[in-house]
């Protein structure tokens, strides 16, 4: 049951890391089912049968957390876990003739990390580096006697992301290097792959990625206390816990979004090795997207469109009629009255016209030019 419910934890890291979109975080959900039925030895070359001819099996829940602070800065947050199954050699009930075997089984929490990544932006490529850290909830010790979850190490991991974008593929590549305590060796993390797709719709992925241990291990003189211990807990497996481990191996995965859904499946191989485990995985996760901003309602422009006025349009229509013209006045009678009181009689002056009033305006104007 532990199983099922990591599985339904946030994230994992199957995909290449996405453009940040302030204010936007993500959650992710991965289950992996790692098998594994041989080992590469040492100096590499052929794989090797576990020596139970059995199986080592890790089904794991991964889980993450990231926000994006602004386009450059991107924070993250995960914790795995699950169920580590070993066929191991049962030493009570073996004998000369008869090789009797035990399956033992843990489940657990595996470890937890914190990290964070800063975005540069070429005009067709980012620069990405990248720092993380885990701490692992066990440790790998000799006096335990249960399968291990993980490698059971702190880590330290600094390297960097390059993407190119060519239309709807996107070449990348990474290269870094990890620290390890408890005297573990020192390693070369790299990953380059290719991306094809089309972001709210769907992506393809394939990529070849492993570690190649470059400082050795505390046990690289004296392999055999390790071996023995691996032997007793994982069935002699190489997946955890081995001496300087080098390990290459191809994968692939295909998702598709459905609105801030995505959800994907995939799956890899180990196709190189040395003191590695030669494993097939199975990958399934789901991805969600949102933003801590609430969106804005989306603004729509106002077109002008004339509206009809309701009018009563004769009263455009209706002609007004000129008035009459004025009869010239009598001034006969003025001019009796005017007799009587002794004054004189002076006609009216005719309305002038606006020709001779033009003529009139520019003689004067012309006068006083002069």
């Amino acid at each position: 049951m532990l199983t099922l419910f990591f599985s339904f934890l946030m994230a994992a890291r199957a995909d290449i890391p996405q453009r940040p979109q302030p204010g936007g975080f993500e959650l992710k959900s991965e289950f992996d089912y790692m098998s594994t039925h041989a080992n590469y030895p040492p100096n590499g070359g052929t794989t090797q049968s576990l020596e139970t001819r059995g199986k080592f099996v890790n089904m794991s829940g991964v889980g993450q957390f990231a926000s994006d602070w602004d386009e450059h800065w991107r924070t993250y947050l995960g914790i795995s876990g699950g169920q580590t199954s070993a066929d191991v050699i049962d030493g009570q009930n073996t004998t000369p003739t008869n090789l009797a075997i035990d399956t033992k089984r843990v489940s657990g929490l595996n470890e937890g990390w914190a990290g964070i990544q800063w975005w540069n932006y070429l005009p067709r490529a980012q620069i990405v580096p990248q720092l993380d850290f885990s701490y692992p909830f066990f440790r790998a010790t000799y006096d335990r006697d249960d399968p291990l979850l993980g490698e059971g190490a702190m880590r330290l991991q600094l390297g960097s992301w390059l993407l190119w974008h060519v239309a709807d593929i996107t070449p990348f590549a990474y290269l870094g290097g990890a620290y390890r305590d408890d005297r573990r060796s020192a390693l070369i993390v790299y990953n380059i792959g290719l991306r094809y797709g089309r972001r709210g719709k769907f992506w393809l992925s394939g990529e070849y990625r492993g570690y190649n241990s470059v400082i050795n291990d505390r046990d690289t003189d004296n392999r055999i206390p390790r071996d023995i211990y691996l032997s007793a807990v994982d069935g002699g497996s190489y997946a955890y816990g081995a001496v300087n481990p080098s390990v290459g191996e191809v994968a692939a995965t295909a998702g598709m979004y459905w609105g801030p859904v995505a959800f994907y499946l995939g799956a890899a191989t180990t196709v190189y090795g040395r003191s590695a485990a030669s494993s097939i995985t199975a990958i399934a996760g789901i991805l969600f997207s949102g933003s801590f901003f609430e969106s804005a309602a989306p603004v729509h422009e106002e077109k002008f469109e004339p509206k009809a006025e309701k009018y009563d349009e004769t009263l455009f229509r209706q002609r007004l009629t000129p008035a009459p013209p004025q009869e010239p006045q009598d001034d006969e009678p003025r001019i009796e009255t005017l007799h009587k009181e002794g004054r004189k009689y002076r006609p009216r002056r005719a309305e002038p016209k606006l020709d001779l009033m033009m003529k009139d305006t520019e003689k004067s104007m012309e006068r006083r030019g002069k």
